[in-house]
């Protein structure tokens, strides 16, 4: 009797494999369709939901206001405009960053400054010896829990005191992924998989990933967060100096982290909620569309095309701002404010 060999088994087996492995991938774009599409359903639904639903009438500003579960005090306290402004931010003492042709500008009480070659330059109208120019480097920017304002580029960290206008430093950094500065340490999450601590320029920890880092990163209880491109959750232990991976077991592909305490919230297609303690990954179906996201206090603050809303996890009570004029650009807060960006326009709102 005939008997194939080896190789012919083998050829037979990767054929097999190779079918498979098309089916499973048309599998995946199929699922990844009806989660776009079961999204958008639900879109529908709560959009005819919010046409219908009765609100309770908190606040009324001249184009704003405020309905729904009064979580505390609000009140609209700057309106401000600027030709082609984008990326916009806001510190803890009101002061506002923002880009406009890709140059970085601040708003001080109200006088706005260029920063050009490391010196901010106070902008009025006739302003002609700096050029603006879309060719300058794509700016990468961030504030630090003190207010700092940190610019990266070229491999270099630049930090500068915003109020006095001035740059304090400027040390070698590593191109990375996420980075936090609390209480004057740089944590970093880089592209060679590594978890890295600086005092300074001086490095004081480095921890490996077994896998490859693609969110944000998140520092709090001596601990970082990030996401795999596994979309796998990342633990760096610093206090122990060890690396753990937990296998959420999520199809959808995660853009962003957040916590509230020990709850970290993942924004991939929907919103999900996974809880520290129980290493347990929950939908949170807050029935509105999230456009931007952040947390303020213990809320989640939601952004989209009819204005903001702040959602209380635990109680799942909802305090709207209605916003009248204009799409919802980008938002930011710091502190107890909210900065709201729309077409040339920045609104900041104060908590109370």
């Amino acid at each position: 009797m005939y008997q194939p060999d080896i190789n012919t088994y083998l050829d037979a087996i990767k054929q097999q494999y190779d079918v498979l492995l098309q089916e499973n991938k048309k599998l995946k774009i199929e699922n990844k369709k009806l989660i776009e599409s079961n999204l958008d359903f639900k879109r529908k639904i709560n959009f005819y939901k919010n046409i219908h639903k009765p609100t309770n009438l908190i606040k009324l500003g001249s184009d704003w206001s405020v309905e729904g579960h009064k979580h505390f005090d609000f009140s609209q306290i700057k309106k401000f405009y600027f030709k082609d402004l984008y990326f916009s931010s806001i510190c803890k003492n009101g002061n506002i960053i923002f880009l406009s042709q890709n140059i970085l500008h601040v708003l001080i009480d109200n006088s706005v400054f260029l920063l050009v070659n490391d010196t901010f330059v106070e902008y009025d109208d006739n302003i002609k010896k700096f050029k603006y120019s879309f060719d300058n480097p794509y700016i990468r920017y961030f504030l630090d829990d003190e207010d700092f304002l940190y610019i990266f580029s070229n491999n270099f960290l630049k930090k500068y005191d915003v109020t006095n206008r001035s740059l304090i430093s400027t040390i070698n950094m590593p191109n990375h992924i996420g980075i936090v500065v609390k209480n004057n340490i740089i944590y970093l999450t880089c592209y060679d998989k590594s978890f890295r601590m600086y005092n300074g320029d001086k490095l004081i920890l480095l921890l490996n990933s077994p896998e490859e880092i693609k969110s944000n990163l998140l520092i709090f209880n001596n601990i970082g967060y990030s996401v795999s491109t596994r979309n796998n959750l990342v633990i760096f232990d610093i206090t122990n100096k060890t690396v753990k991976i937990i296998n959420l077991n999520i199809n959808e592909d995660i853009k962003r982290i957040y916590n509230i305490e020990n709850v970290i919230f993942l924004k991939a297609t929907s919103l999900l909620i996974f809880d520290l303690l129980n290493r347990e990954v929950k939908e949170l179906d807050i029935e509105e569309d999230v456009k931007f996201m952040n947390i303020i206090d213990k809320y989640i603050l939601v952004g989209n095309s009819s204005g903001l809303m702040f959602y209380e996890y635990k109680s799942k009570t909802k305090m709207y701002i209605k916003i009248n004029d204009g799409d919802i650009l980008n938002m930011a807060n710091s502190g107890r404010n909210v900065l709201v960006e729309g077409q040339n326009m920045i609104r900041v709102y104060e908590l109370i």
